[in-house]
């Protein structure tokens, strides 16, 4: 599939996934692409106060090919009219024998269409990644994002505890934690706040 979108409701994982994806294929031996172009459109994160903003680096569809002529060097031509730059991202995406696999992280922001018509030309065999809410609607193999399952849920709570220091959380007996996680519905996003506030200083309960 050409273009693949990672769709779910904010905070069930899917920057998380992607970054895993990211991991995975660069560790390989032979890695599938010539390489990997990560933009994001997030402007807001889960910090442990609550919800933070955050600078995206995905604004506009010029940031897109800046992004890529950075990923190859070729830093000359982003200062160049946006003609130039489009020519020169044409060489580099027909030039590669593996293509790129382009990353957009939180599509559902992003104002520019000429970014989503980017994403559905890109010319084979590149490929485009995304992370989105609602995802294109077409030429997309859609991958749903739910809830996390009863184990995976208890291995995260477990896991976000020991980084935040809340270790009186990390021992809670298998049983107990179901019954909490059920209320958080298995949803990542409930589970690091939960685990946030508590260490801050607040009950469980």
């Amino acid at each position: 599939d050409r273009v693949v979108t990672i769709a779910g409701a904010g905070g069930v994982g899917k920057t998380a996934i992607a970054h895993r994806i990211c991991r995975d294929l660069l560790m390989k031996d032979a890695m599938p692409f010539d390489a990997i172009v990560w933009v994001s459109a997030k402007e807001e994160k889960l910090g442990v106060d609550g919800i933070e903003p955050l600078e995206p680096t995905l604004q506009t569809y010029e940031n897109v090919l800046d992004r890529i002529l950075e990923t190859f060097g070729w830093f000359e031509e982003i200062g160049k009219s946006l003609p130039e730059k489009e020519e020169a991202i044409e060489l580099i995406l027909r030039a590669g024998d593996r293509g790129i696999l382009l990353i957009v992280d939180n599509l559902e922001t992003i104002r520019d269409k000429r970014i989503i018509e980017f994403i559905k030309d890109i010319p084979p065999p590149s490929k485009a990644l995304i992370t989105s809410r609602v995802g294109l609607g077409e030429v997309e193999r859609r991958y749903p994002l739910k809830e996390m399952k009863p184990k995976d849920a208890a291995v995260l709570f477990r896991t976000v505890a020991k980084e935040k220091g809340a270790g009186n959380l990390s021992g809670l007996k298998d049983e107990t934690l179901e019954t909490y996680l059920q209320m958080m519905s298995y949803y990542p996003l409930a589970i690091k706040w939960v685990v946030g506030q508590v260490a801050l200083g607040k009950g469980l309960n």
